[in-house]
């Protein structure tokens, strides 16, 4: 069974690979701009180590997107109307 930890960190990688091939850059390209490892990016993106929210910001300026998205917070994806409604984003995050 996977912690929660685990699937947030792959949940992020994800994120992290989308905005990558969106921007139209592979690994070591991503690599090089972020002065780390290949290895780093691949272990970024399978989930394998946790992403720090410094790293979180340098990736959101260099793959043009918001830090908000890689770390998977959508404040606009869902109307809350009730206290279901609250524990049901709570336990997403």
């Amino acid at each position: 069974m996977m912690s929660n930890e685990k699937v947030h960190n792959n949940q992020i990688g994800l994120r992290i690979r989308t905005a990558r091939k969106e921007k139209g850059i592979n690994q070591t390209e991503l690599a090089n701009l972020l002065g780390k490892s290949l290895r780093t990016i691949q272990k970024y993106e399978s989930g394998e180590i946790e992403v720090s929210i410094a790293m979180i910001n340098e990736l959101a300026k260099v793959l043009d997107t918001t830090s908000t998205f890689l770390i998977g917070y959508e404040h606009d994806e869902k109307n809350i109307h009730s206290l279901s409604d609250i524990m049901d984003f709570l336990f997403k995050l």
